[in-house]
């Protein structure tokens, strides 16, 4: 019976020791590389792109949408619904109008980056509804602004509610027209 027991240890050893040696040539060969691919592939980070962008038709009446800032600015603003895109490089994109009570028409092109909590002017509009390309775009970051809050608003309550992108075109798009996003900060007002 020692014999026995002494002859299965022997061989249960042998095992793990075959079984890890096999591991260590698989593990440590060029057929393992090829088969599964090298080890850091799910944790290599890609540097972020942005992605090429197609300036929208001008802003029309008919597609403009009030985006209540509160009363804190003389200023109305209104988002182009038509010139919503979600894009793939997580950039929600829309031209802007700002139209203060005086008379003012400002237009602008331009994108908020839900990760890094960012806007972008694009382009401007002109009065005779042509884009003007912005010389050296930037990113630049966006803080809380009391006086004209509308950048704020549109990253909280419409593009990043709870500081998520929306999903889609479709679901930015739908936020605008409902005058806010069901997650966002005042719920959809």
């Amino acid at each position: 019976m020692i014999n026995v027991i002494h002859a299965l240890r022997h061989r249960a050893r042998f095992a793990r020791a075959a079984f890890a040696m096999i591991a260590a040539i698989a593990i440590g060969s060029p057929a393992y590389g090829q088969i599964f691919g090298p080890l850091d592939k799910d944790f290599e980070e890609k540097p972020w792109e942005e992605q090429k962008q197609l300036l929208p038709g001008f802003p029309k009446d008919a597609n403009l949408k009030q985006i209540d800032v509160g009363p804190v600015t003389s200023f109305r603003f209104y988002v182009d619904a038509e010139s919503v895109n979600v894009g793939t490089d997580g950039v929600v994109r829309f031209a802007l109008v700002a139209r203060s009570d005086g008379g003012a028409n400002n237009v602008s092109f331009e994108g908020i980056r839900c990760d890094t909590q960012e806007r972008k002017i694009y382009s401007v509009g002109r009065p005779d509804g042509s884009w003007v390309v912005a010389r050296s775009p930037s990113w630049a970051p966006m803080a809380r602004q009391f006086v004209n809050p509308v950048h704020t608003v549109l990253y909280e309550d419409y593009f990043c509610p709870e500081r998520q992108i929306v999903s889609s075109t479709f679901e930015a798009v739908e936020a605008v027209k409902r005058g806010g996003h069901p997650r966002g900060r005042t719920k959809g007002r």
